[in-house]
């Protein structure tokens, strides 16, 4: 399982996450996903339909820009609002603003903000056109794919979104006809501009722990805890073994341990035995996250306008979730990521047994995908 990566938080804001009663109903009314209007087609009901690159577990959307080429943005719930790269402003002649500090898992960060940006996805004119600036480069080699921007709150915010994870499709429909279809549905709390849901953890001893749980699609690993909520209600008591490694944000590095839940539970489904990342964090955050290690099980649709998500389970759902079998991760390098060198070595694994050092380079034939796997 790959470092995982995380958004930055605002410390502007006051995050209240107040208790939420859990919502979640089956929905059995057939889906009604018209494209938004003032799209090529949009007597169409199927919405708009892209096709998704998911990609070392992040998903990868095209996204048209004002010279008319194709950049590679990626789709991060986690994040408040939209980010341009530094060099995408560059290469489009843009001028930025003000340059300010915000807090992040791993440090500080550095943004500025950005006006008359012009993007389209799926010839979808997107509403927001003032966004943030963010250093992304040290994201790509350990992702393995170049990342000119991030479409955040503000892009979810705007559709209907369905991403089907099993076959890498992503729909957009329109806001106000749109019906949920097959699935379970739960309520979304979204004062922070991030999706949070209530859950319920279940701890080794079988106690179970109710908890806000973001719905991170720029998360990596299947399931993360702040260490302070896991210390504070006993989920690091008598746990599984603890592995010690390291998370990976915009900013920086973050100290973290893996181990096991019993179950996670939400949208009246149970989780059983996913893997759990605990990480220290210097930022106010609630209990914790859910990312492409767990998410890859369902057709996800987070419908804003409504604050709620539907969760579809695919064929994916009772699969065990393997952690990394050898204990090493591996960041790539290289104007095409063709190069491969080890980021980090998981103590008390077959990796750390057989010697293997951080930074060791490999040179590895076409055939290997330079991709973090979960």
């Amino acid at each position: 399982m790959p470092a995982y990566v995380e958004a930055p938080m605002s410390t502007t804001k006051i995050k209240l996450f107040a208790f939420f009663p859990l919502l979640c109903a089956c929905v059995s009314l057939a889906q009604v996903c018209q494209a938004p209007p003032g799209t090529k087609d949009a007597a169409s009901r199927h919405g708009i339909e892209i096709p998704m690159l998911v990609h070392g577990g992040l998903v990868f959307v095209p996204v048209r820009m004002s010279d008319g080429k194709t950049y590679s943005f990626l789709l991060d719930s986690g994040f408040e609002n939209s980010v341009l790269d530094p060099e995408t402003v560059r290469v489009l002649h843009l001028s930025s603003g003000d340059k300010h500090v915000e807090a992040a898992p791993g440090g500080k960060v550095e943004s500025s903000t950005v006006s008359g940006v012009h993007r389209s996805v799926g010839g979808q004119t997107l509403a927001e056109e003032s966004l943030t600036t963010l250093d992304l480069s040290g994201l790509s080699p350990l992702v393995g794919h170049r990342i000119d921007g991030v479409l955040g709150y503000d892009f979810f915010h705007q559709f209907v979104v369905i991403l089907d994870y099993q076959h890498q499709r992503l729909t957009l429909c329109d806001l106000e006809s749109f019906q949920a279809g097959r699935g379970q549905s739960v309520a979304l709390n979204l004062d922070s501009h991030q999706p949070y849901m209530e859950a319920q953890i279940e701890s080794s001893s079988g106690k179970l722990i109710q908890a806000s749980i973001e719905i991170d699609t720029g998360k990596v690993d299947p399931f993360s805890l702040n260490a302070a909520f896991a210390r504070k209600n006993g989920l690091l008591d008598n746990a599984p073994a603890l592995l010690a490694m390291k998370g990976v944000s915009v900013r920086g590095e973050t100290q973290a341990w893996v181990t096991r839940a019993k179950s996670l539970r939400f949208a009246g489904l149970v989780v059983k035995n996913p893997v759990m990342a605990v990480a220290e964090e210097d930022v106010d955050r609630a209990g914790g996250q859910i990312g492409y290690g767990l998410l890859k099980r369902f057709t996800i649709t987070l419908d804003y306008g409504r604050k709620k998500a539907v969760f579809e389970p695919n064929t994916s759902l009772d699969q065990p979730f393997e952690f990394d079998h050898a204990g090493f991760v591996l960041g790539t390098g290289g104007a095409d990521f063709s190069s491969l060198t080890v980021f980090m070595v998981i103590a008390a694994t077959p990796a750390a047994a057989a010697g293997v050092q951080t930074a060791t380079k490999f040179s590895p034939s076409k055939t290997v995908r330079p991709a973090l796997s979960p």
